[in-house]
């Protein structure tokens, strides 16, 4: 109320407010209730947090859990009456999250903070591995100490990387996980971490985020599974490649050039075999042979997996799957046992979680241990409560070129599971010139969606008709 009595609000005037919480519009519509002029401003807010928790198909489960939710929006709305108000998230994920309460339609607005690849800050000596934000689990911080650990001797101790931590606490006397990670990260020698444990400055962040030459971003696949990240489209509209989880609105920005990089891995190796899914044995998980034809779509569910042995020449050391998805937002889990002659595990099952991209397809490429005779191969739904349905899958079996190993992504890399950072953080400085190359690449293309520019015109589509001619009569 007192900011509005002192700006002197005006019906030409656009209020954004960028980061609100659905307890803050109570107060909100009480202040624009109180004063006229406010009322015919247009008022815009954005909402960042997720409302569901984990995965699309458990939505509907925890609808009950919403009704106060869903009330409080209804309060709102009867308050402001016809007072011009837009509702926004910064995800088609969120978007689809508040449009299920019903009570107000929200839409989604690009992220503005980005910066170019010639506003990197360029730097000699190791290369730079960096966490942004504040110390807590749901950041992943209590994952650094092992990480670090694991790269100590072949890359911290000869000097080809370092890394650089924020690591200030995000209450008073910190986490208690992420007490116990920061202390154990102090004890490190300077030379192979630098610490910041103070709230930055903007200048301060900045300086960080540009001078990056790999973002760690080790959210938790549960609270962003539908959540945004700036950091991470800052990092990829500099050109700045990143390691990401699964399954979260994070990897899901840069799956098609993934995708890509996997499935024309066919280009770069020996095509050994190519099994379309009618050419595979397949049966239900604990039930009868399933005979599909080439045309066949198929469903495949949490427990009624699909399931077939592929055997493998002994010169086969990849193998490389195909999706194609019947719906554009689907996701499926493919699980892969190596066998040896015996039949004999040669690893414990690997559980992989693909999401469709944009055009309905994914791709995953995998190596495959020494010594495998026979694969067990199945393919399910990743949620107990839904099916997908498959239009196509092929298994291509690939030969590396001998003595050669070559990179598994492209822009960043894509982690199922926190025991797998390591490892990736490895392959990624091996082939740093290839991430460092195919992120600049797909820099312009994040750019061209999140940038300020974008925003401010999507805020003036939505606002009075009166305020958009006047400011395109000033910008001409």
């Amino acid at each position: 109320r007192r900011l509005i009595k002192e700006l002197g609000c005006h019906t030409d005037d656009v209020f954004f407010i960028p980061t609100i919480s659905p307890d803050d519009i109570l107060g909100l519509g009480d202040a624009l209730r109180q004063s006229a002029q406010a009322a015919g401003a247009s008022w815009h807010l954005l909402f960042r947090r997720n409302i569901y928790e984990g995965r699309r198909s458990g939505y509907a489960s925890q609808e009950v859990r919403l009704a106060e939710l869903r009330r409080l929006f209804q309060i709102f709305r009867d308050r402001c009456g016809t007072v011009p108000v837009s509702f926004y998230t910064d995800s088609e994920d969120l978007t689809e999250q508040y449009n299920r309460l019903g009570v107000f339609e929200f839409h989604t607005l690009p992220i503005p903070h980005t910066y170019s690849p010639d506003q990197r800050l360029t730097h000699t000596g190791p290369l730079r591995i960096t966490y942004l934000g504040d110390a807590r689990r749901e950041k992943g911080f209590h994952l650094l100490p092992r990480v670090v650990g694991d790269l100590r001797g072949d890359y911290l101790e000869t000097g080809r990387a370092c890394f650089v931590v924020q690591c200030n606490y995000n209450v008073p006397d910190g986490e208690p996980e992420a007490v116990v990670a920061r202390a154990q990260l102090e004890n490190l020698p300077a030379a192979y971490i630098t610490l910041y444990k103070n709230s930055l400055t903007s200048e301060e962040y900045r300086n960080l985020l540009l001078s990056a030459d790999i973002n760690l971003l080790l959210y938790d696949p549960q609270n962003y599974y539908a959540r945004s990240s700036g950091v991470l489209v800052e990092s990829l509209a500099a050109g700045i490649p990143a390691i990401v989880p699964a399954g979260t609105w994070l990897a899901r920005q840069f799956l098609l050039p993934y995708y890509h990089h996997q499935a024309t891995a066919r280009e770069r190796m020996e095509l050994v075999s190519s099994l379309p899914h009618h050419a595979l044995c397949w049966r239900r998980t604990g039930g009868p042979e399933v005979k599909l034809k080439e045309d066949d779509e198929f469903p495949v569910g949490f427990e009624e997996k699909l399931c077939c042995y592929i055997e493998l020449p002994s010169y086969a050391t990849h193998l490389l799957v195909h999706l194609e998805f019947a719906d554009a937002r689907s996701e499926a889990k493919l699980f892969l046992t190596p066998l040896d002659w015996s039949e004999s595990p040669l690893e414990e099952v690997k559980v992989i979680l693909v999401e469709a991209a944009p055009n309905r397809t994914a791709a995953l490429l995998t190596r495959l241990p020494a010594g495998t005779a026979t694969l067990w191969f199945a393919v399910g739904s990743d949620e107990r409560q839904s099916a997908v349905t498959i239009r196509s899958l092929r298994c291509d079996l690939l030969c590396a070129p001998a003595g050669r190993s070559l990179p598994s992504g492209a822009v960043g890399l894509i982690y199922q599971h926190p025991d797998e950072i390591a490892g990736l953080l490895r392959e990624m400085i091996e082939y740093y010139d290839h991430y460092r190359k195919t992120a600049l690449e797909f820099a312009s293309h994040i750019r061209a969606c999140h940038n300020p520019q974008n925003l401010v015109s999507r805020l003036l589509q939505k606002s009075t008709p009166r305020f958009v001619a006047r400011v395109s009569a000033t910008a001409m």
